[in-house]
């Protein structure tokens, strides 16, 4: 039984190397390992760097040559970058979410000088982009001088009885200010520690 045992151990070590390596002629490339994944979430600033990493090697004693594609969901699925880090930067809040990936693909020549690939792609990334805080303090402390004359003009009821819904008016648009500030604020720290 033990010679058996042997037998299929030592199988089965002589068949790994061909296991991992992908495609069909030549001498294939193995697959890149991610040893580090991308952080799942992040929240980042607009017009600030986000700074994402992903750390991938080859087994050792294998030859190749890793790159690195970053892909981000929102933008089409466009390319943003081709580094094992990326740094990259968002000049608007016109997505407030995206899926960030990152393709590691490992490139060998074989003997016969072909040129060989195989890739794997990491974990998403879900990274939720904020306006900056003296931004948004702005905007919200601003949203009453504007919110407030919106309610009278839009609604010419409010005008007959403005004695009575500017307290009303007003409370209701300040406290929606508040309460999205204090939303915010979780964001604001979240984006600060990434």
């Amino acid at each position: 039984m033990k010679k058996i045992t042997a037998i299929v151990l030592c199988a089965a070590m002589l068949a790994l190397p061909f296991v991992m390596r992908t495609g069909a002629a030549g001498d294939p490339a193995y697959v890149p390992v991610i040893t580090k994944q991308p952080k799942p979430e992040v929240t980042a600033f607009t017009n600030k760097d986000l700074i994402l990493e992903v750390e991938a090697k080859l087994p050792e004693g294998v030859e190749g040559t890793l790159s690195y594609a970053w892909y981000a969901e929102a933008w089409n699925g466009g390319l943003v970058g081709t580094d094992a880090k990326l740094v990259y930067r968002s000049g608007s809040i016109y997505y407030r979410t995206s899926y960030f990936q990152v393709e590691v693909t490992n490139t060998y020549l074989d003997e016969d000088g072909q040129e060989q690939t195989a890739s794997v792609t990491s974990e998403s990334c879900v990274v939720t982009f904020i306006e900056p805080l003296g931004y948004t303090l702005l905007i919200w402390a601003l949203n009453p001088f504007v919110a407030i004359p919106y309610e009278f003009l839009h609604n010419p009821a409010n005008l007959i009885l403005f004695p009575i819904m500017l307290p009303v008016i007003t409370f209701s648009v300040i406290a929606q200010s508040i309460q999205a500030i204090v939303a915010y604020m979780p964001k604001f720290f979240a984006a600060l520690s990434s």
